[in-house]
Formats: structure tokens, sequence, C-alpha cells
């Protein structure tokens, strides 16, 4: 039999190029996290102008100063458990006919814990260790976009030292030096044509995987409050941007076909050729060791008005971030200097309303509601299925009660509401449209002991 093999190795290492490359999708606006404290959730995250509890070292640490009472401990923690939820309808090119997918359910758990110690009537210290990044996609393995992305598991984990100085009874700063480690787990297949004289057919040949990490960045963030009156309330909160470089291996792992050879004995040629390759350190071996650079966390400005009476009290922010920042992802391969590249990613800078509020129906128990829009930056030529990105409206609702003077409990849902997303002429040459949803579950208990 007669057999002609089309099968160019380096297109497989172009592959791995690529999801390198894709990386950049995975700090754009659907990974990131801004419920950093449960009350602060149920509100839509607008907590600026009114950052009353210690995750005001997360939303803005002039208020640490502001709130306590010297000799005083303030502690603050919980966890959001995050699910994430995407479909995908459109383009099949393999087989041909038009597709439906589902994402696997995925669940994520961020975490906060926050603490603050009142030195006196003006000055206030304390750590916040927030994920104020993360989440991802998981596909099927039959996914149609298999070849693009099956797996993006993004970590970030930020520790941040706070200090808080009230400058007048009416006006106090406060500023937090951020310490961030992140990791990055990457998947997908890799698809290869092979002519056996007569008939051509696309195979998944390997699976390619990428896992890299961060340990060692530095940001910023500064923030600022003014108490107009008893009632009025002005907060600004800037985070700074922070640059990352991802060290990572790629690994290829085959995928066989032993199970069709009796009906497909062409497969075992397949295999045998795939095994070969995939061995052999001219095409690159089974691995490649690379790193990403300008894979950014944004800059962020937030500045929010808060007006309060004794039962309820109400704010809106205005988020400005600087997403495109993301204009050009740079990889490199130091062993092997012809596979960097650069992908222009032409992000755009994004924006956000938030508004929230709460009602105490006695001393113990209160009740929250917050809304936020959310503006995409990803243009609709860069979606991928690692981050099907759009505008999103989100709606929070919530409780708080305090169990008594030092012991308190705050619940939340966040229902994060994607808009539906269709790409055209997309990079990858992956078009469709998605669908996607998030559900956000956050629990916090804050405990205040010390001076009373």
């Amino acid at each position: 039999m007669h057999h002609v093999f089309n099968f160019l190795w380096r297109n497989g290492l172009a592959c791995l190029t690529a999801v390198l490359l894709v990386v950049s999708s995975a700090f754009a606006g659907g990974f990131s996290i801004y419920e950093q404290g449960a009350r602060a959730t149920a509100q839509g995250g607008a907590f600026v102008a009114r950052p009353w509890d210690p995750s005001a070292g997360f939303y803005n640490p002039a208020g640490l100063a502001m709130f306590g009472i010297p000799g005083q401990w303030r502690f603050y923690a919980g966890i959001t458990p995050v699910q994430s939820l995407s479909k995908f309808r459109g383009s099949n090119p393999y087989p041909g006919t038009d597709a439906k997918d589902a994402a696997k359910t995925k669940w994520f758990p961020p975490f906060f814990v926050h603490g603050t110690y009142q030195v006196d009537d003006k000055m206030a210290v304390g750590l916040s260790i927030t994920t104020p990044y993360g989440l991802g996609t998981e596909w099927k393995d039959d996914f149609s976009g298999r070849y693009r992305s099956l797996l993006g598991d993004i970590q970030v984990v930020y520790i941040s030292p706070t200090f808080s100085y009230k400058v007048t009874d009416q006006f106090s700063v406060g500023a937090a030096v951020d310490y961030i480690y992140s990791k990055v787990a990457l998947k997908r297949r890799q698809g290869q044509t092979f002519f056996n004289g007569s008939t051509t057919r696309v195979y998944d040949v390997a699976e390619v995987e990428l896992k890299g990490t961060d340990g060692a960045e530095f940001g910023f963030h500064l923030g600022g409050l003014y108490k107009v009156d008893d009632n009025w309330s002005v907060g600004v909160d800037y985070k700074h941007l922070v640059h990352n470089t991802y060290e990572g291996t790629a690994k290829f792992k085959q995928i066989t076909h032993e199970d069709i050879y009796g009906v497909d004995p062409f497969s075992a040629l397949v295999d045998q050729t795939v095994a070969s390759n995939l061995n052999n350190p001219a095409f690159g071996g089974l691995k490649q060791d690379g790193n990403a650079n300008y894979l950014n966390f944004p800059n962020s400005l937030v500045v929010g008005v808060g007006y309060k009476t004794e039962k309820w009290s109400a704010e809106v922010d205005f988020a400005y971030v600087g997403w495109s920042t993301f204009k050009q992802i740079q990889i490199e391969f130091p062993d092997n200097q012809s596979l960097t590249s650069i992908l222009d990613q032409s992000y755009d800078n994004a924006w956000q309303i938030r508004v929230g509020g709460e009602y105490w129906f006695n001393e113990r128990l209160a009740g929250r509601l917050g809304y936020i829009f959310d503006k995409t930056p990803a243009p609709a030529n860069t979606i991928s299925p690692l981050l099907p990105d759009t505008d999103r409206h989100d709606i929070g609702i919530g409780l708080g009660y305090k169990v008594n003077d030092a012991f308190s409990v705050d619940v939340s849902y966040l229902s994060v509401n994607f808009l539906e997303r269709s790409t055209k002429n997309n990079v990858d040459g992956f078009d469709g449209t998605y669908n996607s949803h998030v559900n956000l579950f956050s629990v916090g208990m804050g405990y205040t002991f010390g001076a009373k």
C-alpha cells in the first residue's frame, strides 16, 4: 500500500507557541476577581467610599485608619467559590458540520484574609491576602475548538502589607505593597493531516500541556477617603500595573488510535510516525521550555461616592482599567530561538459602573444589593475558547448578621451574566458564538477584639 505522510512536526511546535500565547487571554476582564469580601460582593463591589470593614486593605486602604479604635484588632476572612459555565456553537472544521459544545462545569476557590491593627487615633497597619485574578475554562476532549484550548487554569495570590493614616478627622490616606505569586496551567490538542495516497484525514495526534509560574513580582496600590460630612463620602483607589514573566514547560503526550486499528490499519502507521517525531530532539522532543513576557495585570483607578443614614447606605463607583497594556505578547524559547514569536492582542482600555447599598433591619441584621456593568476589553477577533469574554451585567445580593459586638457573618451571591458574543474573522480562524455565565457564592466572617 502506497503511503505519503504529510506530517510537519514543526507545525506541532508552532502549536506549542500558540498555547503559550493564549495565556494573554487569561488576564482579561473575565479573569479579574474583584470580590475580596462578602459584604462588598453583595453590593457589587461598590465599597471604595464606604470601606468599613478590614477588606478595605483591598478596596481602599485609606479606610483602615478612619474606622478603627486605638488598640483594636480587626480580622475578616472568607471564601468565594466560583462556578464557571460556557457554551459554544459555530463552525466545526472537523468533521465540517455545525458544532454545539458545552464546557465542563468548573469550580474555583478564591479566598480572602484581611487583618488590621489600630496603632493610635491616626494610624493603622494591616495585612491582606487576596486572590484578585483567577478562574478558567475546561472543555470536553471532543470539543470542536480543542485545537485552540481544552483547559485554562490561572491562580494568583497577592500578599499586601498595608498602612493607613488619618490626616484629619475628615481625610485619610492609605498604601499597600503587593507581593504577587501566580501560576498557569493550559492544555490543548494538536491535530495533524495525514494523506495515505487516496484520502486525507485529520488526526488528534498529541495533547500539549503547559505549566508556568511567576513567583516574585511586586506592585502597589494607593487609596484616599474624604468624609464630606456625616452623610457623604468620596473614595479613590489606584492599583498599579504589574509586569509578569512566566517560565514554564510545555509537554507533548501522544494520542494513540489503537482502538481503530482493525477498521483503519493506516492509524497504526500514524501512531508510529507521531511517536518517532515526538521523541526526536530535532523536532523539539517531548517537552520544550519557554517563557512569556508582557503578561501584565493592568493598572486601575476606582472613584466612588457614598451616602449613609442611620439605617441605610448606598454608593456608586466608576472604575477605569488599563487593559490596553495587552498590545502584544512576546514568547521566547531559549533552546530554540527560531520559535520565538510576537502576538498582537490589541486589547482596549475598559470601564465599569458599580452600584450597591445595604439596609439594617435592626441592630443585628442587614440586607444588601448590588449591580455591575462591566465593559469587556477584548475585541471580537481575539476571543478564544479559553476566555469567551464579553460585556457583563452582574447582580449581587446578600445578608449580614452581627452575632455579638465582636463576631459577624456575611453571605452573598453574585450572578455574572455575559452577553452573547459572536466572533468575526477570528485570529485563530475559529468563529462562532459563545454564551457564558458565572456564579459566585461568598461567605465572610469578621472578628474584633482589643480596645473598646
